[in-house]
């Protein structure tokens, strides 16, 4: 508990300090690095819901995005994708309205829709320069370069991250096989979703390497490549082997 309190204080504090000082453009890279770095067991009970580490830096962006000045901001292009969210949320109220367990299925409607599609929101009018991609990729890489130097430490025998913080339960719990070999999975919920994150991560990561422009960064992406290649082959899912291969 006292680390999850530690983790959320960091977050709130830097995020807030980056986005009042130079602006919520400015903070959306530590934003993505915390989502993708922080695991699905850094939460907090509240009752009604789990406030984890993710969705406190959601509502924190969207605080900021409101109470933001937002005048005289360029026109931009309509919303890539629209259209597939729309439906895909009038998809969520048929079946949750279907649902044998109305409540769970609320919440998880509730869920998709300020995790994913409010988040996707203030990205796409908070963004204007192309720099800003960049440093989102950049941050995004960097999060699973740490993730890997936890899992090569897994991989050696050495315990996970995720055992210490409190016990979590997710939809992955079902496909928890005991008596199968070690598969790294660091701060993910599963060795599959952890392998489907280094096959993006490392396409991300090859791109950045014809981008950057200093030395320590074109060093840190090779060294995060080869570190990221050792990860997807320790979780032995073969679906994230065949993307990193197709990408």
């Amino acid at each position: 508990m006292a680390l999850v309190i530690i983790i959320d204080l960091i977050v709130v504090f830097y995020l807030c300090r980056v986005a009042l000082t130079a602006g919520l453009e400015a903070a959306l890279p530590f934003a993505s690095f915390a989502i993708i770095l922080v695991p699905i067991e850094s939460s907090l009970s509240l009752g009604l819901f789990e406030l984890t580490t993710q969705r406190l830096v959601i509502m924190l962006l969207i605080v900021l995005y409101l109470s933001g000045n937002r005048a005289g901001r360029r026109a931009q292009l309509p919303m890539p994708l629209k259209i597939l969210m729309l439906i895909h949320i009038c998809w969520c109220a048929i079946s949750t309205a279907n649902s044998v367990v109305p409540l769970m299925s609320i919440k998880k409607a509730i869920s998709v829709v300020f995790e994913y599609y409010f988040l996707y929101f203030i990205y796409w009018k908070t963004i204007s320069r192309t720099e800003t991609v960049r440093k989102i990729f950049f941050a995004i890489v960097l999060a699973m370069i740490v993730c890997s130097v936890f899992g090569a430490f897994e991989a050696s025998g050495a315990t996970g991250p995720l055992t210490f913080f409190p016990k979590a339960a997710h939809h992955f719990s079902m496909l928890e096989e005991p008596d199968r070999e070690i598969r790294l999975q660091s701060t993910f919920d599963h060795p599959i979703l952890f392998g489907a994150a280094l096959a993006m991560a490392i396409t991300v990561a090859l791109y950045l390497v014809t981008t950057v422009q200093k030395a320590w960064q074109t060093a840190l992406l090779w060294f995060g490549i080869m570190l990221m290649f050792l990860n997807i082959y320790k979780t032995s899912s073969r679906g994230p082997w065949l993307d990193v291969i197709l990408a």
